[in-house]
């Protein structure tokens, strides 16, 4: 065999590994993603039942502003009972988890 048919074989070998992994990262990011969809979807359940109108309010201003102070200020309240209503509501949730 030539050196030149050598390197063409490692390449080969080297590319194929490549794909091979390249799989393998796939599959790892597949099933990531699913347990991730999961626990999404056990949240969205949760926030269905487990809590008032007024806490699924307080987390969608949450969500949109991602300030604490802005959700202070449009619920008119002030930004030490936004944030500790924020944290009651996180904990109340990660408890059903």
């Amino acid at each position: 065999m030539t050196k030149n048919e050598k390197e063409t074989n490692i390449a080969v070998v080297l590319a194929h590994f490549a794909q091979v992994k390249a799989d393998y990262e796939a599959v790892e990011n597949v099933e990531f993603l699913d347990e991730m969809e999961e626990r999404a979807n056990a949240v969205k359940r949760l926030m269905a039942t487990e809590l008032t109108e007024g806490e699924r309010n307080i987390l969608i201003l949450y969500s949109e502003f991602s300030s604490i102070a802005e959700v202070a200020k449009v619920l008119g309240v002030a930004k030490s009972t936004a944030r500790l209503e924020i944290v009651k509501i996180r904990n109340k949730i990660l408890k059903k988890l």
